[in-house]
């Protein structure tokens, strides 16, 4: 069985990078549940997933210029 993307990069990834990233949702799930206006917090929710796939998708562009052919 072919493994999924996700596997792949938890098989590379830095367990420490994991935790950083754990500690920053947690921290941006407290921090939303202080928005009392839904709208706000919702908006707000879409834009942090928004940068984070960004992100991802731009470090996987990089990264997949340097794999082997």
């Amino acid at each position: 069985m072919e493994q999924s993307i996700y596997e792949l990069y938890m098989e590379q990834v830095n367990p420490q990078d994991t935790r950083e990233i754990m500690q920053a949702e947690d921290t941006l799930t407290a921090l939303l549940k202080l928005v009392e206006n839904r709208e706000l917090r919702d908006a707000i929710d879409r834009a942090a997933g928004r940068v984070a796939y960004l992100r991802e998708v731009a470090a996987f562009e990089a990264g997949y210029g340097f794999m082997p052919e």
